[in-house]
């Protein structure tokens, strides 16, 4: 059962990572917005088959790096860039978004299985 929820999670953040690019060509407002669900597909994912803790944060890593350089731009840019900076800044929200649910998903997950004594197998 573990393979085919790794393997649904990760088509997943494949599809949805296309239709974000499809989104950026298309219609530069959904940007803001789709950009939730491949986070959060690749947090979950991380969270569920790796054990380094360093590579859980490389999500939540990636998006910061984006709101700094969206901050920077919008601080210190000059003319358009500030704007730039102001869309790069806005579209920070949704990954982080993502990785939030990502996080609580699977703690609720884990807590669950405490709770109920393991997976059920049957």
């Amino acid at each position: 059962m573990k393979d085919r929820v790794n393997q649904l999670l990760l088509g997943g953040f494949l599809l949805s990572l296309a239709l974000c690019v499809w989104a950026w060509f298309s219609d530069i407002r959904l940007i803001l917005l789709i950009p939730a669900f491949p986070f959060f597909c690749v947090q979950l994912l991380l969270l569920r088959v790796t054990r380094a803790r360093f590579c859980l944060f490389f999500p939540i890593a990636l998006d910061l790096l984006l709101a700094f350089f969206g901050a920077f731009l919008w601080l210190l840019g000059p003319g358009w860039d500030t704007l730039l900076g102001l869309i790069l800044l806005c579209a920070a929200i949704a990954p982080a978004v993502g990785c939030l649910l990502g996080w609580l998903v699977y703690l609720l997950s884990v807590f669950h299985r405490r709770r109920n004594g393991g997976p059920s197998h049957g």
